[in-house]
């Protein structure tokens, strides 16, 4: 049915005004590549906050070797043409911005992710990223001189890594103050059991190898999120006050 020319009038107002506000919106540019932090000034990442980690890991521990594909997704706080992430030392294969493939370059533990089209202020997007390697600790001084981060154990892996080694085992925004949620999965040889943060939504063997699901529903800093391995037994239960529990012991 043709429109009426008042119909069609509108239309052409209504698309003028879209082009003028994009037009007028800010060009797009760089996200920084840190939060601005004088003790830490290369950890975490502007224009965009993280919203949701989304973390699936296999860790081999006769080799060492982690690999892994972390998805999350965050919220643009700029015009971005392109955004940082956290990662130090281990290998990336692929990067997508939201499901499309993506450049990617790297300058030491920087990695800058370049998305087909602008990513608009305000708007939700989600970052892919398949990585692998062996990881290492780190030392120095911030722990008066112990190692933290991924430390290898007899039987598997030991993960703490406040205040910066969050990015030593999966890519992200490695700054305390840009808290997100997380689902993270663990899969590991069977007879270890993948430990981390939150609830355990699940476990199961398939071949030779343990599965968890362990999910986090209030935002927490990227140094807690941790994928401790070992031999485990963990038990779910309730506090005396009904609040969930989930308790790991190492087996006598």
């Amino acid at each position: 049915m043709a429109l009426s020319r008042s119909a069609r009038l509108g239309t052409l107002a209504t698309a003028a005004a879209s082009f003028l506000l994009i037009a007028a919106s800010p060009a797009p540019t760089a996200g920084a590549p840190g939060v601005g932090d004088p003790y830490f000034p290369g950890l975490g990442n502007g224009g965009y906050d993280a919203r949701h980690y989304d973390l699936d890991v296999a860790y081999a521990p006769g080799t060492g070797r982690l690999d892994g594909r972390t998805t999350l997704t965050a919220r643009a706080t700029q015009n971005l043409s392109s955004f940082d992430l956290d990662l130090q030392r281990l290998e990336i294969t692929r990067v997508e911005v939201d499901g499309r493939s993506a450049d990617f370059t790297r300058d030491g533990d920087e990695v800058t992710v370049t998305p087909r089209h602008t990513l608009r202020k305000g708007r939700a997007f989600t970052v892919s990223v398949t990585y692998g390697g062996v990881p290492e600790p780190l030392g120095g001084p911030i722990i008066f001189g112990s190692s933290y981060g991924w430390m290898k154990t007899p039987d598997g892996v030991f993960v703490a890594c406040e205040p910066n080694a969050a990015s030593t085992w999966f890519p992200s925004s490695d700054h305390p103050s840009d808290k997100a949620t997380y689902d993270i999965r663990i899969k590991a040889p069977k007879g270890l059991t993948g430990v981390s943060n939150g609830r355990l939504v699940s476990t199961r063997d398939r071949g030779g190898s343990t599965y968890t699901h362990w999910r986090e529903r209030r935002p927490m800093a990227t140094y807690l999120a941790t994928a401790t391995i070992g031999r485990f037994d963990v038990r779910t239960g309730r506090t005396p006050g009904g609040t969930p529990s989930t308790s790991p012991s190492t087996p006598c």
